[in-house]
């Protein structure tokens, strides 16, 4: 009944391509015949595979979500897969990606029928290949309904896909495509999955039969251990190397009309093969290196590169320059005592090197090193395992850390009880195509990589019958034994619990860290970035408490909300006002004291490093700030580098942190993203060497990220050039702990006769505060019935030329000049003497007073100043009134206040709490950082 909600969905339609699309869309584009000069794609959704297909045929999307079309960029209409509006014969190719598995039973034959019917030549079906639907449900919190996240109804394998082909079409190929994925015979009953591992929770699930997206969450961290502990037992329980390689996420169809002629493929016959033990690790092999994420019953060794060096795109050696030295492996094997990792080096140094080796049993949470070492000679090391330990998910875990000037070349696990070999082919950079004939059509494999490297022979290509699998030879294990199982260490996991907290406050408190440790502890070692620098010379310092607050609510998200490791180096100014020869080399000598001598201390629970640079008049200038602060960062790189070996640098404005960063990101290789805060973003473009230094920490940067979509505008314009894909809005966020509503608010009650204006502000000249003070003198005028009363938080250049307007104008006892107050003091005011937050600025680049004061349940009247524009957009938040426009701005407060009880302070809060709060922040960062 809600299925097109669902795709409706616009979260649904934004998300980068994954890796399994893009193999998917590769081999796609190689199977069109060069004589196909139209293609309908159906259910091109937002055009992922459309967009791409070859400029020169005639391509046409068809999908019944509106939603997704908006980002297709070739002929579209909106349409249903059962009514195609087309006549027969009407393209050369139709293709279906990802669509017929959706289709209910009642619609499903009709579907595939349209699909041959509008075809002329080619028809061309992708689908998940043997998925088990089981491991993708999910159930609805509110009508109890058990559903596929992704509204699956069905599984395929290659039988299925052939017997889908109609009379009068052949099937001329089946190719196997997408991720490498876990083997499609789990060992583990799907009823236990469901038991004990619980229903998975889905960001854009919406029920199918009542259309909520609320959901069941049951889902059990230490049961999917043990799950997952089971199934690698099964898989990896053999007496041979099982390499079958039928473990592809994606299978493709292709079928040609009886009257086409037949589209062979060459069957290569000159691959490059080699016999290699599949528990060696070799690093100069690209293909065993896993960026993101392990996979589940993989039948050979991949390793994670824990520094995570940034590699050349442009080359296909470029891997072969890296220097691993800090890497985990998984292989695909029990470990047994009397087994050996042999661990080979290459260094100039061998009396200086150490050799940390580590297995990890996540099942029982430990870690054990293996410490009993012989060295071999010409950099061969042998560890000697003296106790088995549990494997997981992805095989057996270790650990390998090498101190010293050394990098690791390869390693080798040697089972005690079993030699394993194994066929492996070398598939070159690029589109690898694999294909058999003896079936009467094509079966192929292939796999697009960015680097040449050796890789397991799929010999399942020539099988008699892929339905057959393979026999995965592990002992039939019963379902009631498997639930005993599980109980059993469910309960021995308990009492252990029980026998270490002698308290039960205790134990929750130990429990609680632990969960969220363990938590952080698997997010991290599947992220590519784990380790960020954020370079800032706003954050908050002793001298200025609140300077670039959302600077430092944004780095204790990330720490304490995503566990990502966050440290922090803020340029302080080193005072040099003078050009006296003699003070100048004084001065120089205390600067470079003060450098050497600057450390790490934690700011907050932040491990932060205050970096002093040179500033002053005459000779440095806001315009040689940049240079200043980067030799600052420069010299003290590789004691930064040293302590912490980040994985990216975020710096918070681009001309002072973003020239430093790039210094940085540069010298080690890192990715380097910029969040610009400066305002107004124009005084950064109005200096010729500010503006030159700018656009190139800009341009060179990774990732760039404006706070207000008025602001990523700024920078879009300012770069003119193609830079724009690399530029998103990421707003900043509001502590909603410390800015909340009152019980009065709760309950609607305000005093009508009293209007409470508040403005939080620099009192700077581009704030505009004496727009406000004139409107306020109009409403004093207006609301005669009414005590209008302001109070002004902030400092600045202009606080006694606005205290000496104040006075002139007779208005002392109506307005209220606090100065600079902490940042509970405003939040406070925001709560108990506020009714209207006003913000009278020219410009802003985003405006977080604004939230804080939604956030606290207050409206807002705001000029049209930039940052605002992006917040204020619902009308229950407040309004947006012309710039610099004293009149104006009074008629928005007096509007505000007129019809307050339109102002409902819990809509408002529970607007920010779903749009700004840190939680929203860190997760979007997180995307950003790991798309990098």
């Amino acid at each position: 009944m809600f299925e097109l909600n669902y795709y409706n969905q616009s979260n649904l339609w934004n998300e980068n391509p994954e890796e399994y699309q893009v193999q998917l869309l590769a081999d796609i584009i190689s199977m069109i015949p060069q004589d196909t000069q139209s293609i309908l794609d159906v259910g091109c959704g937002n055009g992922l595979i459309t967009n791409f297909l070859p400029e020169a045929i005639h391509v046409v999307g068809v999908d019944p979500s509106e939603e997704a079309l908006k980002t297709v960029n070739r002929e579209k209409y909106v349409g249903s897969i059962i009514n195609l509006p087309f006549a027969d014969n009407s393209f050369d190719l139709v293709m279906a990606n990802d669509v017929i598995e959706h289709l209910p039973d009642e619609i499903y034959l009709q579907g595939i029928a349209e699909l041959f019917r509008v075809a002329s030549r080619y028809v061309l079906i992708a689908v998940p290949h043997t998925e088990q639907l089981e491991k993708s449900f999910t159930k609805c919190a509110d009508c109890g309904k058990v559903y596929h996240i992704n509204h699956h109804q069905r599984s395929f394998r290659e039988k299925e896909l052939i017997d889908l082909c109609h009379k009068e079409w052949k099937v001329n190929e089946i190719r196997f495509s997408g991720d490498i994925t876990r083997p499609p015979l789990d060992p583990i009953e799907p009823a236990l999955i469901q038991q004990f591992q619980g229903y998975i929770v889905y960001d854009n699930s919406l029920c199918p039969i009542c259309g909520s997206s609320k959901l069941v969450n049951n889902h059990n961290s230490q049961t999917q251990k043990i799950i997952g502990n089971l199934r690698s037992r099964c898989f990896y329980n053999q007496g041979q190397f099982i390499n079958e390689h039928i473990n592809r996420s994606e299978v493709i169809a292709f079928y040609r009309h009886q009257n086409t002629q037949e589209i062979k493929i060459a069957k290569s016959t000159h691959f490059e093969e080699k016999i290699l033990s599949p528990l060696l690790v070799d690093f100069n092999n690209p293909l065993q290196q896993v960026k993101q994420g392990f996979v589940e019953g993989c039948f050979w060794s991949l390793f994670f590169d824990k520094n995570q060096p940034e590699t050349s795109k442009n080359s296909s050696d470029a891997i072969h320059k890296q220097l691993f030295n800090n890497v985990i492996i998984y292989f695909p094997v029990i470990p047994d005592s009397g087994d050996k990792i042999v661990i080979k080096i290459a260094t100039q140094k061998i009396d200086e090197i150490k050799i940390n080796v580590v297995a990890h049993d996540d099942l029982n949470d430990k870690s054990i090193p293996i410490t009993n070492c012989n060295y071999c000679g010409h950099g061969e090391f042998e560890f000697l395992v003296e106790q088995a330990w549990e494997i997981n998910t992805y095989g057996s875990a270790v650990s390998i850390e090498v101190i010293g000037e050394a990098s690791l070349e390869n390693v080798e696990y040697i089972a005690n009880r079993i030699n394993y070999k194994a066929e492996f082919l070398l598939l070159k950079q690029g589109h690898n195509i694999i294909s058999y004939n003896c079936l009467g059509y094509y079966r192929s494999w292939a796999l697009f990589v960015n680097s040449s490297g050796y890789y397991p022979k799929p010999k399942w290509l020539y099988l008699d019958n892929l339905d057959c699998f393979y026999n995965l030879n592990y002992p039939k294990v019963s379902l009631e034994v498997l639930m005993v199982n599980l109980a059993k260490r469910i309960t021995q996991l308990s009492n252990q619990l029980v026998q270490k907290e002698s308290e039960r406050s205790q134990a929750e408190q130990a429990y609680a860290r632990a969960s969220k440790f363990e938590t952080f502890f698997f997010k991290n070692r599947e992220r590519r970035i784990s380790r960020v620098l954020v370079l800032s010379h706003m954050f908050p310092n002793s001298h200025q408490p609140n300077s670039g607050c959302f600077v430092a609510e944004q780095v204790k998200a990330l720490r304490e909300l995503e566990g990502l490791d966050v440290r922090v180096v803020s340029g302080q100014p080193f005072w040099c006002n003078t050009k006296n020869p003699v003070k100048f080399a004084k001065l120089l000598l205390q600067y470079g004291k003060a450098l050497r001598s600057t450390n790490w201390f934690l700011h907050e629970g932040t491990p932060t490093l205050f970096v002093p640079y040179l500033v002053g008049k005459p000779l440095f200038p806001f315009r040689f700030h940049g240079f200043t602060y980067k030799l600052a960062i420069a010299l003290l790189a590789k004691r930064i580098h040293k302590v912490f070996n980040f994985d990216l640098v975020h710096a918070h404005t681009s001309y002072l942190d973003g020239f430093a960063g790039l210094h940085l990101a540069r010298q080690y290789k890192k990715p380097l993203v910029i969040t610009e805060h400066t305002n107004p973003f124009s005084y950064l473009t109005s200096k010729q060497i500010i503006k030159q230094i700018t656009k190139n920490s800009l341009h060179n940067a990774n990732m760039v990220i404006g706070v207000s979509q008025s602001l990523t505008q700024e920078i879009i314009n300012f770069l003119s050039d193609s830079s724009g894909y690399k530029i998103n809005t990421i707003s900043n966020g509001v502590d909603i702990n410390l800015f909340h509503i009152t019980e009065l608010q709760s309950r609607n009650i305000s005093n009508k006769k009293v209007l409470r204006l508040l403005c939080v502000t620099a009192l700077e000249e581009y704030k505009n505060i004496f727009c406000l003070l004139k409107s306020f003198q109009l409403l004093r005028e207006t609301l005669k019935q009414i005590d209008v009363k302001l109070t002004v938080v902030g400092g600045g250049s202009l606080e006694e030329s606005i205290a000496d307007w104040i006075a002139q104008n007779g208005l002392n006892d109506y307005i209220s000049l606090l100065g600079r107050q902490s940042r509970y003091e405003v939040a406070k005011l925001m709560r108990e003497d506020c009714d209207i937050l006003v913000l009278p600025s020219r410009s802003e680049t985003f405006g977080v007073v604004v939230i804080e004061a939604l956030a606290s349940g207050k409206p807002v009247v705001s000029t049209r100043c930039g940052g605002p524009e992006s917040i204020i957009t619902e009308p229950y938040l407040g309004e947006l009134c012309e710039n610099d426009n004293p009149l104006a701005l009074a008629l928005a407060i007096e509007k505000v206040w007129s019809n307050i009880e339109k102002y409902p302070a819990q809509i408002i809060r529970q607007f920010v709490v779903d749009n700004y709060s840190f939680e929203r922040l860190a997760d979007n960062l997180i995307k950003l950082y790991q798309n990098i």
